[in-house]
Order: structure tokens, then sequence, then C-alpha cells
């Protein structure tokens, strides 16, 4: 466990990175200076023209076949098209890179529109399908939080999944989506680490999660309006994260040694009876250390969304400081049910050396 001046000094920066992150991104608008540039206007100008001559079909304008799954309209390649022209053109000027419709200039690959998000967001998806798994397969069904954790993978599961839409396709419906399900991904963290730290919350999980449910419906609600508040939904969701992490640091330094929640379900855990009263011994029970597991993963996840605040514009158009984030969180998920497993591991030797020694 952690030394007390050792969490102040945690939480102390985990509300620092809080403040840094929100005063810097709450503070962007989808109005970009590269969209705004003289020289942009002239170029999309003349080639809409003839986007309306030719009633903006999609694949015009000599696109490539391999584009017309995603719907890429004729503006949409004139945009593109005028978007790195423009691009060039700064660059060979001495000019720094800009950003056109809230976006760096990224190069796209298959259609998509950030290939790098989408293959990270990919495999974000599939280490929780992997996590998953693996906890499945180790923890025993009578264990209380097997649900609550394998619940937790399907929630973040889903939200990769629209964020790799998203990042191929950046449409009205993929972007709310996207914002929407990554929204519901940190409040079900939230509820999972208010189930499994707090006694008085697991006997009463359901009514928390109805109160998180209603928390989502309200946000979402108020971001369905007319214009989508980038601001406050940046707000919001940091605020979560960062008592959501500091939540699960305080309980990595103060948490007890023995569990105060009941482990088990209703159902009796697998005894081998005549083990126990020959005296025989079960697995020794592993070390309190596995919650630096825990605090890796939090600490580790506040470090990565540092490439939130450097940002900086797509290197060989691909990779920008959002995609490395996305790349970044891959290893913290792999981390964090690591930890996962060893809690409910550890917790499960205490309840079967209690129940051996019931029956001695």
């Amino acid at each position: 466990m952690l030394h007390r001046g050792s969490t102040h000094r945690l939480v102390f920066l985990i509300v620092i990175v809080v403040i840094v992150i929100v005063a810097h991104l709450a503070a962007e608008t989808h109005a970009s200076s590269g969209d705004r540039s003289w020289d942009y206007i002239q170029c999309c100008q003349p080639c809409f023209s003839d986007c309306a001559r030719q009633s903006d079909k999609p694949s015009s304008l000599s696109v490539l076949d391999s584009l017309n799954p995603l719907r890429w309209t004729c503006m949409d390649e004139c945009r593109y098209n005028c978007m790195h022209a423009c691009t060039e053109a700064h660059v060979a000027a001495g000019q720094p890179v800009q950003q056109f419709h809230g976006k760096w200039p990224f190069t796209r690959f298959a259609g998509m529109q950030e290939p790098a998000s989408v293959l990270f967001s990919i495999l974000n998806g599939m280490a929780h399908i992997y996590g998953a798994r693996r906890y499945a397969q180790a923890i025993p069904e009578q264990y209380a939080f097997r649900r609550l954790w394998i619940g937790y993978a399907v929630v973040n599961v889903n939200t990769w999944f629209w964020s790799a839409i998203y990042h191929t396709r950046d449409l009205f419906w993929t972007e709310r989506l996207d914002y929407w399900f990554a929204t519901a991904s940190i409040l079900c963290s939230m509820f999972c680490g208010l189930v499994r730290i707090s006694n008085v919350l697991h006997r009463f999980r359901w009514l928390v999660m109805a109160l998180m449910m209603a928390v989502f419906g309200a946000h979402v609600i108020y971001l369905s309006q007319d214009r989508f508040d980038y601001g406050y939904n940046m707000t919001a969701s940091v605020a979560v994260f960062a008592a959501n992490a500091m939540l699960w640091v305080l309980w990595c330094a103060f948490a007890p040694v023995h569990p105060l929640l009941p482990v088990v379900e209703p159902r009796p855990l697998q005894i081998d009876p005549q083990r126990a009263i020959d005296g025989g011994s079960y697995p020794p029970i592993p070390s309190l250390a596995y919650r630096r597991k825990a605090l890796a993963a939090v600490v580790g996840l506040g470090l990565c969304a540092a490439f939130e605040i450097a940002d900086f514009p797509p290197v060989f158009g691909i990779f920008d400081a959002h995609a490395l984030w996305h790349g970044s969180t891959v290893l913290v998920i792999v981390v964090w049910y690591s930890f996962l497993i060893d809690d409910a591991s550890y917790e499960l030797h205490l309840a079967r050396s209690r129940s051996a020694k019931q029956l001695r």
C-alpha cells in the first residue's frame, strides 16, 4: 500500500492534470484557421460549383472506387483536395500546418479519415475482449463482482467500436455516438469502482446503476440540442474520470487488508472437505502488492492523456497526438485486467481459507 505522503502527491497531481486538460480542451472550438483562410475558400468555391452541376454524386471527380462504401461526396473531395493543396502551399512558404474544420489534414487510407485512430480503437476493443476472456476463465461464477466486470468490458468494447466508426468517417451521427458512448464508459468505470470499493453501494448497486443511467440520459438529452456543447462534454467527462482516479488511488492507499464486502454469492465455493480436514493448505494468499497494478493503470491513463494536451499535426499525415493517445491506452487496459484478476483471486483466497477453517 502507499504512504500517506505519496497518496497526497498523487491526488494533487491528478487535480493538476485535470485542470490543465480542461483548460486546454474546453476552450477548443471546431472553427479552424485553415478553413477560414482565403486560399482555401478560393479553392473550394469553383470546385463546389462543379459539384452542383454534377448533382453532388458520390465518387465524382475521379474518386477511387475504394472510397464508395464510405459515401464520400463530391463536396467532401473538394474540401479534402483543397485542404491538402493549401497545406502544401503553407509548408512551402514556411508557415505552420493549420487545422481545417476542427481537424488536422490527415491522409486517408482505404477511405478511412483517420486510419491510425481507427487501428488503435480496434486494438483497444480487442484488449478489452482479451482481458474479459482471461478474467472469465480465471474467476469462478460465485465471485460477487464477476458479472460487474464482464459488463464493464461489454460497455467498453461498444465504446471503442463507435470510436473506430467515428474516426473512419466523421459525420454528425458518428460523432455524437462516439462522444456519448465515451461518456457511458467513464460513468460505467465510476459505477464499477464505487460498487467494488463501497460496502454500502454494493448492497444497493441496482439503485446506483439506475442513478448513473439517469445521469447519462440527462447528459445525452442536453448534448442533443441544436448546438453540441463541446466544452461542457469535455469538462464533465474529465471531472468524472478524475473522481474515479482519485477513488482508486485512495483505495490503494487505505483499503483494509481483509475485504469488508461479501465476495461470493449465496452459492458456496467449491471446497475440498478432506483437504481442509487433513490440514492441507490452499494456494497462498497473494501479496497486496498487486494493488500497484491498479495504481499503474490509473496513473498511466492520466499520463497518456498528456497526448491530448501536446496536440501536433499528424506525422506522415496519419499519426497525430489523438491517435497516439488511443494507441498508448492499449497497454493500460492489459494492466487493468491483470489487476482485476489478481484482486478477485486475493479475495477468493480469503473466502476459501475461511471456508476451510469452518470445515475443520
